[in-house]
């Protein structure tokens, strides 16, 4: 049998280290040290912190560069009084384009409907309006800027009545681009603009009002109710520009723009749907310089404003296009109350053309009628008149001042007719009634003006 060896466990009691004991093990420690942990008062070691793994530096991108830059400020001087900002921020919107710096690619937005002003100012003050603008481009920083518009209101004596007016009406049909008109603007004198055309094309185009100056110095530009835009109705087009024109040349409103020597000036550019109308009528004076040129074109899209294109203009069909004499025609007329009524006619006898063989200026639109009306009544009783509109082509809109009230129409269709204007006249006595009108783009013109009294039978 296998021996067996009986074992017992055996125990070994460590001996507790003194403070003699660690310094002898741990020379380098200080007695302070050894004692307290000896007699188990030091204070227990802080935890590691965790340990971070940081990842590898990311390479540092280069910093993009700005897609542009915008003026800080531009100024626009302007004329007049009741100056609507139709008028002037056209030319703000295309002072801060001129003055802008784009790179190549970059795009921009000029926020117009986000602008910031006070009320135009007064003939003689200055206002300032700020206009948030937007440049950006792929692979470019992002610019928003505000630029600061100078309004200043200059007192400007203008020429009196214009000596001349230019019609661009041929083809009214626009079925490809090109110069529509071209011609001089004189210094010293003023030029009225009546345009009406329809693009009829299946794509926008654009309509651009060009002004080169050639000579060595600079010419100073003054442009009086410009009322030049962009419409989808034909006879609310001419009477909406009509009325607008007619109210800003009565206050004399208008901008002022400088053609450097040797260069040029967009006066007016926008774009025009298919089947959309571009009509308006404008004043042009040249205050201070020597002659410039102009061109009204329609280009593509993608074309320069100074390109040169072929000339489409028409000077030889039935409806008027070019050079007529000055647009203004007085009538002096009187009615006594109780006779036959009194007929007025708007657009009868057509100014004639400047170029030989061109048609004449049928319905005289564009041309300013100041009329004088003396009105007597011989009877011993208080009588009302009554001023009629009447018109006889075709269906008509009209605008008017009368006593300086300013009065316009809806559509009349003959043999329909409107009362404009009503008024008394005491027993025996007499009154002086003053009416303007302009025959205006899209209405049937000539169209009559009837002055009666209400007295039976006539």
């Amino acid at each position: 049998m296998p021996w067996s060896v009986p074992c017992r466990a055996q125990t070994a009691t460590a001996p507790i280290p003194t403070a003699t004991t660690l310094a002898a093990l741990a020379p380098d420690a200080s007695a302070a040290t050894a004692t307290a942990f000896a007699t188990g008062t030091m204070s227990p070691m802080p935890p590691l912190p965790p340990l971070q793994i940081k990842p590898p530096a990311a390479a540092t991108e280069p910093e993009l560069l700005p897609a542009g830059a915008a003026p800080a400020m531009v100024t626009v001087q302007i004329t007049g009084e009741r100056i609507d900002e139709s008028v002037f921020m056209p030319v703000a919107e295309s002072a801060i384009r001129d003055n802008m710096r784009l790179e190549s690619g970059a795009q921009y937005f000029i926020s117009i409907k986000d602008k910031r002003y006070v009320d135009p100012p007064r003939p003689g003050g200055t206002g300032i309006l700020t206009v948030p603008v937007k440049i950006w481009g792929p692979g470019m920083r992002t610019v928003r800027q505000d630029v600061a518009v100078r309004l200043e209101n200059l007192r400007v004596e203008g020429f009196g009545a214009p000596d001349r007016i230019y019609v661009s009406n041929s083809p009214e049909s626009l079925t490809h681009s090109g110069e529509l008109l071209n011609g001089d603007l004189a210094h010293g004198s003023a030029t009225r603009f009546i345009i009406h055309h329809l693009n009829a094309t299946r794509r926008p185009l654009n309509f651009v009002f060009f002004v080169e100056n050639k000579n060595s110095s600079p010419a100073l530009m003054r442009v009086v109710g410009d009322m030049l835009g962009v419409w989808n109705k034909e006879l609310q087009s001419g009477h909406d520009a009509t009325e607008r024109f007619m109210k800003a040349h009565r206050d004399g409103v208008g901008y002022l723009l400088e053609v450097p020597p040797g260069g040029s000036v967009t006066l007016k550019k926008f774009a025009f749907k298919p089947g959309q109308i571009v009509s308006g009528l404008c004043e042009v004076q040249i205050l201070r310089g020597h002659d410039v040129k102009f061109s009204v074109r329609v280009l593509e899209q993608h074309q320069p404003d100074n390109a040169r294109r072929e000339a489409i203009g028409d000077f030889y069909s039935n409806r008027a296009h070019g050079h007529y004499s000055a647009p203004f025609i007085s009538v002096n007329e009187e009615y006594v109350i109780g006779q036959r009524w009194k007929f007025l006619s708007i657009g009868h006898d057509a100014l004639p053309p400047t170029i030989p063989n061109s048609p004449p200026l049928h319905g005289n639109y564009g041309v300013t009628y100041d009329i004088n009306l003396n009105v007597v009544n011989p009877n011993g009783n208080r009588e009302t008149v009554d001023i009629t509109f009447a018109p006889a082509g075709g269906a008509a809109m009209g605008s008017f001042f009368i006593n300086d009230l300013f009065k316009q129409t809806g559509i009349v269709k003959p043999p329909d007719k409107v009362t404009l204007y009503s008024f008394t006249v005491e027993p025996g006595a007499s009154q002086q009634v003053r009416l303007q009108t302009i025959p205006q783009s899209g209405s049937y013109y000539p169209v009559r003006l009837i002055v009666g009294s209400r007295i039976k039978g006539y």
